[in-house]
Order: C-alpha cells, then structure tokens, then sequence
C-alpha cells in the first residue's frame, strides 16, 4: 500500500517529510505549529512567564531594576532566560567596566556560540553576580533575583531612558517574540526538520545549533 502524504508536503510547504505518527495529524505537534494552534507544553510556560513591575524592561529583553543613589540591578527578562535554558556559561564584563545602551552588556555561550545581550542603559559595573556564572540555571529559576546580572551606577539616572517600559507592555512583545519565534521555526522546517522531528520543545534540534543561537541573538537586538 503506498505511503500516504503528509499534507504539509503536498502543500509544497514541507519539502519533505517522513510521518512517525501514521498521518495522525490531529496528534502531530508540527502540524499544530503550522496551523498557528497551541505548540506544546513548553509553548504555554512561556506564555505563562511573569514580569515583575518594579523592574523595567528593554527590546533586548533585559531589564533593570532602579535603586538609591543612582544605581541598579540588570539582568535577562524571564523569556530570553527560558530560551536560553540551559545556558552552557555566561561572560560578565569585569567591574569598572564601563556599559553603553544598545552595546553588549555580557555574553551568553549557548552549545558553543556566544550571544552577546544588549545592555538598555549607560553605566558602570559596580558588581557581578557570580553565583550566577557558576550555575546558569538561576536564570531560569529566578530571572528577577537570584539570576540577576550586574549592578550599575547609571549614567543618567535622574532620567531613565524613553525606550524602556514596564511589566505589561513586556509581557505583550513576549507573546509577539514567541511569535516570530515559531514563523521563524515553521520557515526553517522545510529544509532542516529531521525524520520524525518535533517543532517544539526541540527547537535546537530542529533548527540547528548554529540557526538557533542567531535566531535568539536576534531576539536580544
């Protein structure tokens, strides 16, 4: 009996695709993602991520929290940390360093590509969190306080700067960058998708190392 097609290939969608499922579609969670429907366990925790409103966050999805007498605290908003999860190291600039808004702030190693994170303001690195450096999964666990970054003196910080907002306005580019994130990973399926793959929560394995660091690189632009 010939093999029945997957209707994604027959669509000229999927350049080729090898069903493990029996072309159950209502099971198959590639199928799900092309439809724009739910995506998986994974997909609805990101949805579910918070925003604490005593920080302020970035495009480049950091944030930071103010302090007294011109200092703050900064680190990765609770999205870019679960994309990152597990992130193999991270590079924290020294103390002294000096930052600039929309520079890098530090660098991320993800499956051995370096993704630097933007800082969202001017100033100087008072302190870094080294118990973050030796276990990387406080990003995850507690983005907004044990995972935190680096603490600053701002450079302007009687002013802070007009591109930062607060928690709601974070939690709606959220949804928008998880998004792009699927479009860009449905996109990448029609050359990339190994026999059997899943879109998500195996998004590294679907895209690739190398395509998966560029797309959450770009995600912290």
């Amino acid at each position: 009996m010939p093999a029945l097609p997957c209707i994604w290939t027959t669509a000229g969608v999927l350049a080729y695709r090898l069903c493990d499922r029996d072309y159950d579609c209502d099971a198959c969670p590639l199928d799900a993602a092309l439809r724009g429907g739910p995506v998986t366990e994974w997909a609805q925790q990101v949805a579910a991520l918070t925003f604490p409103d005593d920080c302020l966050y970035h495009r480049g999805h950091g944030w930071i929290r103010p302090e007294q007498e011109g200092t703050a605290v900064f680190g990765l908003d609770a999205l870019a940390a679960r994309l990152l999860a597990p992130a193999g190291s991270i590079v924290l600039p020294a103390e002294g360093a000096e930052l600039t808004a929309g520079g890098p702030a530090c660098w991320l190693r993800e499956d051995g590509e370096l993704i630097p994170v933007q800082a969202p303001v001017s100033g100087v690195v008072l302190s870094t969190n080294s118990e973050v450096q030796q276990d990387p999964s406080l990003l995850v666990r507690s983005p907004y306080r044990r995972g935190w970054l680096l603490r600053l003196r701002l450079a302007h910080a009687a002013r802070p700067p007009a591109d930062l907002f607060g928690g709601e306005e974070a939690a709606r580019r959220a949804q928008e960058a998880m998004t792009k994130i699927r479009d860009r990973a449905v996109a990448g399926t029609t050359n990339t998708l190994p026999d059997g793959g899943e879109l998500v929560p195996e998004l590294r394995r679907v895209l690739g190392v190398e395509r998966y660091a560029r797309l959450i690189g770009e995600l912290l632009r």
